[in-house]
């Protein structure tokens, strides 16, 4: 992941006037992500970029969907992360998203606030279909991201099913994400040969 700076980190820490910033960034030795953060080299900012930046700007938590693309789940690249924001923060920003109140168990992973593997899958229920989140869970369960007592707990009726069509949180996770979407594919069609 690129390495991210604010303009008050590049003034305070390396003692860069904003003239210097422009200097760099016409060189291409920084990029502007968005407005107040900078990221090293020439490269144009991913949307995963742009996502870390605001919420490194606003002070704000990546939602469930940025989280998982934080984590690395599998089964979230099709989804649009945003970052959370409280109270007077402003929403207008692209990728913001005004709430409440912040969620308070959360990590920092590639320099931002994001919600804990466990939280970032169980809000996932509620925005992924029964595919993706399938896809996310077994990355979970591979990586050992989520305790399976944890997940037996959760209610949400995404989550019961795809446990029940999954058999259940004592069959071993998939080696992979093709393993994975290849055990949905043979569920859905029954005249697909299992394997020996």
């Amino acid at each position: 992941m690129r390495k991210l700076r604010t303009t008050a980190d590049l003034v305070a820490a390396k003692g860069w006037t904003e003239e210097r910033i422009r200097t760099e960034v016409r060189k291409g030795l920084i990029t502007r992500m968005v407005h107040g953060v900078y990221g090293a080299g020439p490269d144009l900012p991913s949307e995963l970029d742009r996502v870390r930046a605001t919420a490194l700007a606003t002070v704000g938590v990546c939602d469930a969907v940025g989280s998982g693309h934080l984590h690395r789940f599998d089964g979230v690249e099709r989804w649009r992360p945003h970052v959370l924001v409280s109270g007077p923060s402003s929403g207008k920003r692209p990728y913001v998203r005004r709430v409440k109140a912040l969620p308070t168990n959360i990590v920092d992973v590639g320099q931002v606030h994001c919600l804990s593997a466990s939280d970032a899958l169980r809000e996932l229920a509620s925005v992924l279909d029964d595919i993706h989140w399938e896809q996310a869970l077994e990355f979970c369960l591979r990586k050992k991201l989520v305790p399976i007592a944890e997940i037996a707990q959760w209610r949400h009726p995404r989550i019961r099913r795809v446990l029940r069509v999954r058999g259940g949180l004592l069959v071993p996770p998939t080696e992979s994400l093709l393993e994975t979407r290849t055990v949905q594919l043979m569920r859905r069609d029954p005249s697909i040969p299992v394997p020996v």
